[in-house]
């Protein structure tokens, strides 16, 4: 579809789907919707896809929170830079998937 065929169908100026496309004008929430059923695409279409976080049953969550507290402790008594070095080179090794 055109620029111009867009813009009928959505009873707009072409110009006003070039500010669109090229980002110096912002689409509202309706209007992207009006430009998804013009192309006959879904609305997600237009959005990059996210990472869904895993569920993590309650009582591992709470022991994850009182790691990742412990962790932050640990982090925090670091006294130097290469100190900190060390400690995230030990953390990758272990974090590392066996060959």
């Amino acid at each position: 579809m055109t620029q111009e065929g867009l813009a009928e169908s959505l009873s707009l100026t072409f110009q006003q789907v070039q500010k669109y496309e090229s980002g110096r004008s912002r689409l509202s929430a309706g209007r992207l919707r009006e430009v998804a059923v013009a192309l006959g695409k879904p609305i997600g279409y237009f959005y990059e896809p996210f990472p869904v976080p895993p569920v993590i049953p309650d009582a591992d969550h709470a022991k994850l929170r009182v790691l990742k507290r412990d962790a932050n402790k640990l982090v925090d008594s670091l006294a130097s830079i290469e100190d900190l070095k060390v400690a995230i080179h030990v953390l990758t090794a272990l974090g590392s998937p066996p060959p």
